[in-house]
């Protein structure tokens, strides 16, 4: 092994001579760079200067173990000295006066530019980047809004009409969105928000016209700004309860929000209680919110944290309470007969809440729905004035004020006021008609009769127009006309009605003959009338037709003739025997 080792030390000092010498000729010499390896002027070889490590000779044989000498004397301990006395603490020195303050360092800040800023110096460095269809069209830029940083919405440019900003982008959250960013977009039908964002522009949304929701993601936003959702399709909205202020103008006067207050709040966003409907988890108004009981703010009171819920295709709120449901705001688009739902998710509609049913001026005739039972004041509002409103049988209570505004008519399923009713239970009572008794069914409606629609006949319950002729038809929807109400027909130009056979009641006062409120010369104020049964007399029909169905106006000298079997019996009755001619 020893020769081995020889050899090749000898073949190296051959090899470095060799290369000294041609280095000398080449002006190069090798040397050994930092990294261990031959190098030749800036040339790594990558030979490494040091050789093989030789194997490992035989161990030799161990030699015997010597004898153990002997253990020397211990030399004697000195003595310890004494130990010296402690000195006096000396005075505590006077403190230095501090130095100065350092000069506050500058905090770098992105400029309008987007560049980078030290103070007022442009360092021409980006702060973040545009990237268009980086979220399906969202565009983004980097900025700093209330102090934090982040990436913010500055556009949109896709095509999606339901768009959802996420809650970062290139792992910085979004945290807020330009005023230009979507406002006039009238392709975008819903936006869903990021989840950090804090804020909102002016007229974030201003003029998408086919904006209908905004789900707001439990962003913690504070402030419904002026204009946010101005001239979109939103009908209705739940705000987050952050929300602390809303500007009056921040919405479009038709929409319908709700806003839920829990029992520990003792404020709500300022200006909302004009625009909103105001939903308290309390059963009484804290004290600090007295005054909305005379602000004519909309609210209601005991509604339970998360029972609201708003279904869609009806454009209502309601809320979960006992076995059913109650109506909580209900603003509807319709004309003509307005009915509210009996059932709501297989469970009965029972209770019509404070400024729930606002009806629109479209609106004819309100029914109520069959499984109601209660009316809070101020249940519903009339925007214009009513012909009719029916109560089914099941209402058992209305409160004072239940209805505010006026209506010609109001029909009740129940023989008499139910005892739960205040006398003062709608406006106006005293100039409308009041009728009881009116059989269970469906409030009905054609273009000239209003009826009822029982399970297997018809009640007639009034007639709109003013015609010459008139011949009251024997079905409706299919079913027989069965009855005649009190207040059916009035006018004063018909010369001529006739009742089917199928008809076999008529109540009092069914038709009224009123003066012509012309004013042309010589025009007449009233005009004579024949009135023709199909049945024969009434009194050999079985049929039951009051005496006094007919209500003539005491200054009213033209003739009404009655007829029974067509023309085979002519016959007066009081009541309009008076004015008859023979």
């Amino acid at each position: 092994m020893k020769i081995g080792k020889i050899l090749c030390v000898a073949m190296i000092a051959a090899m470095l001579f060799s290369l000294s010498s041609c280095g000398e000729e080449q002006g190069n010499i090798p040397y050994i760079g930092e990294n261990g390896n031959w190098w030749i002027a800036s040339t790594d070889l990558g030979v490494s200067a040091r050789g093989q490590q030789g194997s490992s000779g035989t161990q030799g044989i161990q030699g015997e173990k010597g004898e153990q000498g002997e253990k020397g004397e211990d030399g004697a301990q000195g003595a310890t000295g004494a130990t010296g006395a402690k000195g006096e603490k000396g005075d505590k020195g006077d403190p230095g006066t501090p130095g100065k303050d350092g000069a506050a360092g500058i905090t770098p800040h992105i400029g309008k530019n987007g560049n980078w800023w030290i103070g007022d110096a442009d360092t021409g460095v980006f702060a973040g980047v545009y990237a268009e269809d980086c979220s399906d069209g969202l565009v983004f830029s980097f900025e700093t809004l209330n102090g934090s940083a982040g990436a913010v919405v500055t556009g949109y440019t896709g095509s999606d009409r339901d768009v959802v900003i996420p809650n970062s982008f290139v792992n910085m959250p979004v945290i807020g969105m330009h005023k230009g960013a979507f406002a006039g977009n009238t392709q975008i039908t819903s936006v869903r928000l990021s989840a950090n964002m804090t804020t909102l522009p002016a007229g974030a949304f201003k003029n998408c016209t086919s904006l209908a929701s905004v789900d707001f993601n439990g962003a913690a936003i504070t402030q419904i700004p002026s204009d946010a959702f101005d001239n979109t399709a939103i009908q209705s909205m739940i705000l987050p309860a952050a929300i602390k202020t809303v500007d009056p103008s921040a919405f479009s006067d038709d929409m319908d929000i709700i806003v839920y207050i829990s029992s520990s709040e003792t404020q709500i966003p300022s200006g909302l209680s004009d625009i909103a409907y105001l939903a308290f988890e309390a059963n009484a108004l804290p004290s600090e919110l007295a005054y909305l009981a005379n602000s004519g703010a909309r609210y209601s009171l005991g509604v339970a944290k998360g029972s609201v819920v708003y279904d869609k295709a009806l454009g209502m709120y309601l809320c979960k309470e006992g076995a059913g449901y109650s109506v909580l705001s209900y603003t509807p688009e319709t004309d003509g007969l307005l009915s509210i739902p009996s059932v709501y998710d297989s469970l009965p509609v029972l209770r019509i809440r404070s400024h729930a049913i606002v009806v629109p001026e479209g609106v004819t005739d309100l029914a109520l729905g069959s499984a109601t039972e209660r009316l809070d004041p101020r249940a519903v509002a009339i925007e214009g004035s009513l012909r009719s409103v029916y109560f089914p049988a099941s209402v058992k209570t209305a409160e004072t004020g239940a209805i505010v505004g006026k209506s010609e008519r109001y029909f009740f399923g129940a023989k008499t006021l139910p005892s739960g009713f205040s006398a003062a239970f709608a406006q106006d009572l005293s100039a409308s008609t009041v009728l009881y008794s009116v059989a269970p069914g469906t409030l009905c409606e054609t273009e000239q009769y209003l009826y009822i629609s029982h399970a297997d006949a018809v009640t007639l319950l009034c007639f709109y127009g003013n015609v010459d002729t008139l011949n009251i038809p024997s079905t409706l929807g299919g079913k027989k006309v069965t009855c005649i109400k009190t207040g059916f027909f009035e006018g004063y130009y018909t010369r001529k009605i006739t009742i089917p056979a199928s008809v076999v009641t008529v109540e009092k006062h069914s038709f009224s003959f009123t003066r012509y409120a012309g004013t042309a010369a010589g025009s007449p104020q009233y005009y004579s009338a024949e009135i023709y049964f199909s049945v024969l007399d009434p009194v050999y029909s079985g049929c039951s037709y009051d005496l006094d169905f007919i209500r003539i106006d005491a200054e009213d000298t033209t003739p009404k003739t009655v007829y029974f079997g067509g023309e085979s019996i002519r016959q007066t009755y009081p009541g309009y025997s008076k004015n008859v001619s023979a």
